[in-house]
This record gives C-alpha cells, structure tokens and sequence, in this order.
C-alpha cells in the first residue's frame, strides 16, 4: 500500500470517521489507522444510540448542534441509511436545580422552541413519567436520537467511497512531527501524510504526551443498560422522547444524573447513569457490568419512570474520556498546525461528532474554521497541558 498521503486520521470512531469522510469528499488522499476494526465495542462510539440535542446550559454548543443536525441529515442522504430520529427530549429537575434553569435560559436566548411544563402536564404529554411536586420539566422538539454505530459505518463507507483507505488493526505507537509533514509509526509499518488528526478517543492521552502535550485526560468506565418494558409501545420513538434527569439536593441521589433513549431499534429501552464511572485503563477495563448499578436505575424507575421497571435485556461497557470542566479538546497543536486534535469529549460528544470532524479537517486544510471553538482550546489547561 501507499507509505504518503495528504491526511492521515488516527481513530475512526465517531470523530475520526467523519473527519475521513470530509476529508476524502474534498479531495484528500486520506489513510485512517484503526487499532481495532471498524464499528468495535472497546472504546466511546458503539452501540445502538446516542442522544442529540439543543437543549444545552453552555451556549457554546448550540452553533455545534446547529452545524450537526444539517450534517446527520447530509450523511444520511448520501449513504442511505436512517441515522437522525427526532424524538423530542425532555429534561426534568428541581424546579430550582441550576443546570435545568440554565439550559431553559439558554434555549430562550438563542430563540429555540421549548416548554417549561409542571408534573402534571409532563405526565399528561408523556405517561410514562412521573415527576415529584417540586420538580419541573423542559420540553424541547427538536431532541433527538442517533443510531450511533449506523452513523459510525455510514461515514467510514462514505469516506471509503470518496477514496480514504482504512487500515484496521494497526495501532499506532509514534508520532514524529516535522515542520510542514508528520510520520506515523505502527508496530509494523510506518506512513507520512502532510497533515495529521488524532481522534483516537480513550488511547489519546499517550498520542499526545509524545508529541509534547501533556493533557489531563481521564478515562472512565460507564455502564449502559436496555430494558423490556411493561409496554413497549409507549418507548417507541413517537411515544417517547428521551430524557435527561438533573440531579439535585432534592433528587434521589445528588450525585447522579439519570438519562434514557427510547428504542429506535429493537434493542429495548436504553437508560444509564452520565458520569458515574470509575478511573480505568482502556487496555484493561473490567467489561462486565455491576449488577449495583443496574439497581439504582431500578430504583429511579420506580420513582419516575415505573413502566420501565421491568426485566434486563442485556448490559454495557463503554468508556468516556473526561476533561476537568468536561468540554471538549478541538485545536490545532501549537507548534505544528498541520497536526489538529479531537479528545477529552466527556461522554457528551457524539451527537456532535460529525460537526467536529468537520473542524479538525478544516483546521488541518485550511488553518481555520467557521465555528466559534475557543471554548475548546487545549491552551485552557496550561502550557502542554498542565
């Protein structure tokens, strides 16, 4: 095979698929090295679904999500398949709970349609729900779910069919910059390109140290959970929106943030705890989910969701790559701008996977991009990350 290309992207999860897809459809001659194979269950992008919203408490994501949804709707056009459902999502908490008013106030500044509804009329519109007296619910209709290993396959082919070359199996070991090229080793071979992505998810920390920046990444182990239901018509999209539960003082567990997927194909209902993980190395990750945590699902079930209480179809392991305030990593590396990075998106970064591939193909191209993402500058944490 080729040893030169334009582009090399390291990763074709989410993140580097699209850039490849990008890429290869503006005439990139583009290598993607993939440790695995393509659409694996070892890292952040597998699985049956993601949720996709506008519905955020920092304002800075919503030209993300803006970018994004036109995006999913391009790929599905171009490769067939059904990635994008508009399911409506809702958000509930304490009436009083900060992130909840906060994300209410920022649909409102940015002119966005939502509704600000009371228990009763959260269990009117939606009976699966049941929300204590002193909590509140935020609709908006727009809210989505992504058929995320679908979205995954669809770009790597569409990438695939503009040209990119993928070789899986080779993980990376080297990265060896040089002022206007970079080489890439694997175990077996080696390869240059005139530009570099790294989006490599959970494997990104070390990639980065040996190029001199020294981010704090932190992988984490999550669990997810599908779930047969009392009626399963009633978490079919349609019926269903997904949900977002914004812990508080006032909720079941101050610590926890409970979310759900209605079930876009077949696989049941999906729910989870955001953020509950424990540290892990991605090599080495226990892939066996805790039956405690499952239990604690139940027992929010039991409180707001009771339909749901009902018998496990199955359970998974995934990871997350945390940054400290949980915003994402996208820039070019400061002393070589030919080489851009995609990292640290915190369990919240898919839905806006294919906006971001869009900015690190940009930034690799072009030296800039049309999207505001100061916020997400590695330069936040320091010189070389610290």
């Amino acid at each position: 095979m080729d040893r030169h290309y334009d582009a090399i992207v390291i990763g074709m999860g989410v993140v580097g698929s699209t850039a490849a897809w990008h890429l290869a459809r503006a005439g990139q001659r583009v290598l993607v090295l993939e440790q695995f194979e393509l659409d694996h269950q070892n890292g952040s992008s597998y699985g049956s679904s993601r949720i996709i919203r506008y519905a955020y408490d920092h304002p800075a994501y919503i030209p993300l999500a803006h970018r994004s949804y036109p995006l999913w709707r391009e790929l599905e056009s171009e490769s067939g398949d059904e990635l994008l459902y508009v399911v409506g999502g809702l958000d509930f908490g304490a009436a009083d709970e900060d992130t909840l008013i906060a994300t209410r106030d920022v649909l409102a500044d940015e002119g966005m349609a939502y509704e600000w509804l009371t228990p009763e009329e959260v269990s009117a519109r939606f009976p699966q729900f049941r929300l204590d007296d002193h909590m509140m619910g935020l609709y908006q209709p727009d809210g989505g779910a992504l058929a995320a290993s679908r979205c995954v396959v669809a770009a790597a082919r569409m990438a695939l069919k503009h040209g990119a070359t993928l070789q899986t199996g080779a993980r990376v070991t080297a990265i060896e910059p040089h002022n206007d090229s970079v080489t890439v080793r694997t175990a077996d071979e080696s390869f240059s390109a005139a530009r570099l992505v790294i989006s490599a998810g959970s494997w990104s920390g070390p990639l980065l140290r040996g190029i001199g920046l020294d981010l704090p990444l932190q992988v984490t182990r999550e669990q997810l959970f599908f779930f047969d239901t009392q009626d399963p018509a009633a978490f079919l999209p349609g019926r269903m929106p997904y949900f977002r539960e914004h812990g508080s003082r006032h909720a079941l567990n101050s610590l926890l943030h409970f979310y759900g997927i209605p079930n876009i194909d077949g696989c049941g209902f999906k729910a989870s705890i955001h953020t509950n993980g424990e540290p892990t190395d991605p090599d080495n990750t226990l892939r066996r989910v805790d039956d405690s945590v499952c239990e604690t699902l139940r027992a929010f079930f039991r409180r707001h969701l009771p339909l749901a209480d009902s018998p496990l179809k199955t359970g998974r392991v995934c990871l997350y790559t945390m940054t400290p305030d949980e915003h994402f990593i996208l820039d070019s590396h400061p002393e070589h701008a030919h080489i851009a990075i995609g990292a640290g998106f915190s369990g919240h970064g898919f839905k806006f996977g294919v906006a971001s591939g869009e900015i690190l193909a940009d930034l690799v191209t072009k030296g800039a991009t049309d999207l505001e993402i100061s916020l997400f500058a590695q330069s936040r944490f320091g010189a070389n990350g610290d």
